[in-house]
């Protein structure tokens, strides 16, 4: 029954690449968040007819109850919360700068960290995008947050208070982060970053952070051009003495994570024809789980790749690992234990999607066809 339900999934959205025209799609689109608002498409290529990489990136997505989805794009400041049942926008904020944004599950609120009229703030928002409350930090914290380092700018993560840790934020600044709380006026604790003194004299840049209790994970991408690798270094800010722990991404792979539960999720694809090991048998750490004080290596799921260009996108929404696999035309999906929950034929090429999440026999994906409309798609599978 399932395999039949996958394949109704792929029909129909092989269908979506000719029935979603513009004049068909003008009413779920136009309430969907406009991605395509600030991205720099290129005029001469075939990236016309995908998803920009910003998007893909840059734009995170979190699951909420009641068929809720928020979608947060740092660089463009914004938040917009959708529901997945009718496909329409149900509110949206935009500010000056977004540094940092955690969903409070037990709470229903939104917590975010913003520059916005030249003061950082922390806003806190309901699930309804109403403001409930605005606190402004000491001048002093903003100014060393646009001060940066070493010519890079500086990043920012905040976390929430838990059980025996107050409310903190983590800022890397150069090649240290310093941990804040209240009062906020001084850190109260430095680190030094090892990522630093162990990357052989290339370039490194942070690129995000995340914090979480004492977890801290931050992922910077050192080389130049098309010798580029991902770095992740692991912190945990407890104890000044901590020493952290790095985890490299292998050559021509695009590695992305997420701090989820304190473990850091470390996924990675290639989804831009970067040549692999010349000899095909490389073996590929698709999603790699680790603690974050100890350095741990928890869960890993490989792949051997025999095409050396081959293509790989892997996402990682909603505690699910979502794969597609170009050369296979599959997409898989596991569980954060990595065990596979199903495996279905890929999709139309010409359409391309982020994973929203798997729940309760539903697929929820968000669809972009030629015309760059955008569309959720809720496909039922059992």
């Amino acid at each position: 029954m399932i395999f039949k339900k996958l394949l109704l999934l792929v029909v129909t959205l092989l269908l979506l690449t000719v029935t979603l025209l513009p004049a068909s799609t003008e009413a779920a689109t136009a309430a969907l968040p406009d991605f395509h608002d600030g991205m720099n498409w290129s005029q001469d290529t075939e990236d016309n007819l995908s998803f920009p990489r910003d998007f893909y990136i840059q734009t995170d997505i979190v699951n909420l109850s009641g068929e809720r989805t928020l979608f947060v794009n740092q660089e463009e400041g914004t938040l917009y919360m959708t529901s997945l049942s009718s496909s329409t926008r149900l509110w949206s904020h935009t500010y000056d700068h977004l540094y940092s944004y955690d969903v409070l599950d037990a709470s229903g609120k939104i917590v975010i960290i913003v520059s916005q009229n030249h003061k950082l703030q922390k806003i806190v928002l309901s699930l309804n995008g109403n403001t409930l409350s605005t606190f402004i930090y000491p001048t002093a914290l903003l100014q060393t947050l646009n001060t940066g380092g070493n010519d890079q700018t500086a990043h920012l993560s905040w976390s929430a208070q838990t059980a025996g840790n107050a409310e903190r934020i983590a800022l890397q600044t150069g090649q240290q982060v310093l941990i804040y709380r209240s009062p906020w006026n001084k850190p109260v604790r430095t680190l030094s970053l090892q990522a630093y003194s162990n990357n052989n004299n290339e370039a490194l840049t942070v690129l995000n952070m995340e914090y979480e209790s004492n977890k801290l994970v931050i992922r910077y991408r050192s080389g130049e051009l098309h010798d580029q690798r991902y770095v992740f270094e692991l912190l945990d800010t407890s104890s000044a003495s901590h020493r952290s722990h790095l985890v490299r991404a292998p050559l021509s792979t695009i590695g992305e994570f997420k701090l989820d539960q304190g473990q850091a999720v470390i996924y990675l694809s290639n989804d831009t024809g970067n040549k692999l090991q010349k000899d095909g048998s490389t073996s590929y750490p698709i999603y790699s789980r680790y603690d974050v004080t100890t350095g741990k290596l928890l869960v890993q799921r490989t792949r051997v790749f025999t095409d050396a260009k081959q293509n790989w996108r892997t996402d990682y929404n909603n505690h699910q690992v979502f794969v597609q696999v170009d050369s296979e035309q599959r997409l898989y999906l596991w569980d954060q234990a990595g065990n596979e929950l199903w495996r279905t034929p890929t999709l139309s090429d010409q359409l391309l999607f982020r994973f929203i999440k798997y729940e309760k026999g539903t697929l929820y994906l968000l669809v972009e066809d030629q015309n760059r409309q955008f569309r959720i798609v809720k496909q039922p599978l059992v």
